[in-house]
C-alpha cells in the first residue's frame, strides 16, 4: 500500500496546475456518475397502489405508508399512490386488515360496542351503515366509478294517515365513455328499495353526477316510453344491418360493404272489450205472483115478498217471470310493435386494378362490379331480412357500388411487439449490468486519460535525464574510443543529451528536482 501512495504522490506532484484540475474533474464525475447509476438501478419499479382517493384516505394510506418504511409516490394532485411492484398486493392486504382506504363506513361502526349511546345515535349510526353498506355495493356495479346514498327514514307515528314514507337519493358518476342502461337503473332502483324498510321503488331517486335525472317517476313516465320505443327502434335496425351485412360480406370480403337500415315500428295499444249473448241459454232470474180476490153484495129478486141478498166473489192472479241470457265478456289489451316499413340502403367497395406507370408507381385503378352482380347480391339481402317491396309496407331497398376511400388495414404488429419485448428484455439487461460497465468504463477511461497526460512527459524525462548507455557501459566506451569513425558520433549524442537535459530542467524544474532526488535514493 505504501509504495503505491507513494507512487500516486509522486505522480501527483510530477503533473502540473492544469492536470490536477482534469484530475480532479475526472474523480468528481466518476463519483456523480457512480452514485447516479447506483440510484438509477436501486430505484424500484412502481406500480398502482390505490387511485381516485380523496384528501383523507389518501393520507390515512400515506400515513401507514410512513409507519411501516414503505416507499412511495403521489400523482394525480394526491389522488394516486403508486409503491414498489413487488409490494402492492402485500401492502393492499396489509391496508385491508387495518380498514384502509376507509371510504364509506358500513356496518363496522357496531364492531365497538358503547355503552350508554342514546337511541337517537343508534338510529343515526344504523342509518350511516347502511347507506355505506348500499353506497359499496353499487359502487362494485360495472360501469360505475362512485356512489353517494342519502336515506330518510321518518318515525313512526300512531296513525296511519300520519306516516310518512321512506325515501332515497342516489348520486352516481359511471366511468369514462360507459352509460348505464335502464335495466341497470332500474336493478339499482330495486336493490335500495328493497334493502331499506318500507322503502317504496317510486320514493328512489337516482341522478348522474351532472344532475341528469336517470330513475323513473310519474312525471317522467312518457319519457320513458319514448326512450323505451327508441331503444327497440335502435336494437332492430342494428339486428338487421348485422344479419344482412353477414350475408353480403361472404360475397365481397370483409370490410368491402356498408348497410343501414331504417325501420319505422307500429306502437298500437289497443284496448277491446267484447259481450257475448247466448238466446238458447235463459236462466229465471226473476219470478212474481200477484194473486186479487174482490167480494160485491148481489140482490137476487125472487118476489115482491120474498126478495134476497147475496154475495159474489171475483179472483185475480198475476205471474212474472224475469229471465237473464247467457253472455260472455272479453277484456283485449293489445301492445305490440309491429314492423311498418323498412328502408334499406347497401354500399358495396368494387374492385381494383394495379398499373404500373412510366415512372414506376403503381396506382389503382377502380371499377365498379357488374349490375348482375348487385342484383344477385339484392335478392340475397331481401330474402334474409324480410323485405316487403308490395302494399300496404312499400319496402324500399336501394344498392350502389362506389369505391372506398380511407380504408386503413387493421393487422396487428407481431414484429413490433417482439422488437418492443426484446427492447425491454435489453433494458432489463442493461439495467442490472450497468453499474458494472460504468465502473469498468470509467477506469479504462481515467487509464487511458493519465497514459495521455503523464506518459508522454514521464516517458520524455526518463529518457532525458537517465544515464545514457554507452557512459553504463564501461566496456562499450572503450571499444568506442577504439573505432575512430564512431567518435564524432558519441560526441554529438552526448552534447544532444545535454542540451535536452537543460532544456528541461528550465522547463520544469520540478520534475527534474524529483528525478534527481529518486536517482539518489537508488544510489543509496
Amino acid at each position: 500500500m505504501n509504495p503505491l501512495a507513494g507512487q500516486i504522490g509522486e505522480i501527483w506532484k510530477a503533473t502540473n496546475f492544469t492536470q490536477r484540475i482534469i484530475f480532479i474533474v475526472l474523480i468528481a464525475g466518476f463519483l456523480f456518475g457512480f452514485l447516479g447509476v447506483t440510484y438509477w438501478i436501486r430505484e424500484p419499479d412502481y406500480g398502482l397502489l390505490y387511485g381516485d382517493l380523496d384528501q383523507k384516505e389518501a393520507a390515512e394510506v400515506v400515513s401507514y405508508l410512513r409507519e411501516n418504511d414503505i416507499p412511495y409516490k403521489i400523482k394525480n394532485k394526491g389522488s394516486t399512490i403508486m409503491v414498489p411492484s413487488n409490494s402492492v398486493y402485500e401492502a393492499r392486504m396489509n391496508l385491508a386488515k387495518d380498514n384502509l382506504p376507509r371510504g364509506e363506513v358500513g356496518f363496522e361502526l357496531f364492531d365497538e360496542v358503547k355503552f350508554g349511546m342514546s337511541n337517537l345515535a343508534q338510529k343515526v349510526n344504523y342509518r350511516r351503515a347502511l347507506q355505506g353498506e348500499l353506497t359499496k355495493t353499487i359502487s362494485h356495479l360495472d360501469g360505475v366509478e362512485w356512489a353517494k346514498i342519502q336515506i330518510v327514514i321518518p318515525e313512526p307515528s300512531l296513525f296511519i294517515e300520519d306516516e310518512k314514507p321512506s325515501t332515497a337519493s342516489v348520486i352516481l358518476k359511471t366511468r369514462s365513455g360507459q352509460r348505464l342502461k335502464p335495466m341497470q337503473i332500474a336493478g339499482i332502483t330495486h336493490l335500495v328499495s328493497a334493502s331499506v324498510e318500507g322503502l317504496s321503488p317510486e320514493n328512489v331517486t337516482i341522478t348522474d353526477s351532472m344532475g341528469n335525472l336517470l330513475s323513473r317517476t310519474e312525471r317522467s313516465t312518457m319519457v320513458g316510453i319514448v326512450g323505451d320505443q327508441l331503444e327497440l327502434r335502435r336494437k332492430m335496425e342494428d339486428y338487421y344491418a348485422t344479419k344482412a351485412l353477414s350475408m353480403v360480406e361472404r360475397i365481397t370480403g370483409p370490410g368491402k360493404a356498408i348497410v343501414k337500415v331504417s325501420v319505422d315500428l307500429d306502437f298500437r295499444q289497443v284496448d277491446e272489450k267484447q259481450i257475448e249473448y247466448d238466446q238458447d241459454k235463459k236462466v229465471p232470474i226473476n219470478q212474481t205472483i200477484t194473486s186479487q180476490s174482490t167480494e160485491m153484495p148481489q140482490v137476487l129478486n125472487t118476489g115482491e115478498d120474498g126478495s134476497q141478498i147475496e154475495n159474489s166473489k171475483e179472483k185475480e192472479e198475476t205471474e212474472t217471470t224475469q229471465y237473464a241470457l247467457s253472455k260472455i265478456e272479453r277484456a283485449i289489451s293489445e301492445r305490440s310493435a309491429s314492423v311498418k316499413r323498412l328502408t334499406v340502403a347497401v354500399l358495396v367497395d368494387g374492385y381494383y386494378e394495379e398499373e404500373k406507370t412510366e415512372e414506376g408507381k403503381i396506382n389503382r385503378k377502380f371499377t365498379k362490379r357488374p349490375d348482375e352482380e348487385l342484383k344477385r347480391i339484392a335478392a340475397i339481402v331481401k330474402q334474409s331480412i324480410g323485405l316487403d317491396e308490395s302494399p300496404p309496407r312499400n319496402d324500399k331497398f336501394e344498392i350502389q357500388s362506389v369505391q372506398f376511400r380511407g380504408q386503413i388495414p387493421v393487422f396487428i404488429d407481431e414484429e413490433g411487439i417482439a422488437r418492443e419485448k426484446k427492447k425491454e428484455f435489453i433494458l432489463t439487461i442493461v439495467k442490472n449490468s450497468s453499474l458494472i460497465i460504468a465502473v469498468l468504463a470509467f477506469l479504462l477511461f481515467a487509464m487511458r486519460a493519465l497514459k495521455r497526460l503523464l506518459g508522454p512527459r514521464q516517458q520524455l524525462g526518463y529518457a532525458a535525464y537517465a544515464p545514457h548507455p554507452e557512459l553504463q557501459d564501461g566496456s562499450q566506451s572503450e571499444e568506442a574510443s577504439r573505432k575512430p569513425g564512431q567518435d564524432k558520433t558519441s560526441s554529438e549524442r552526448r552534447l544532444l543529451l545535454r542540451e535536452n537535459i537543460l532544456d528541461r530542467a528550465k522547463e520544469d524544474p520540478r520534475t527534474v528536482s524529483a528525478l534527481i532526488k529518486k536517482w539518489l535514493r537508488g544510489a543509496k
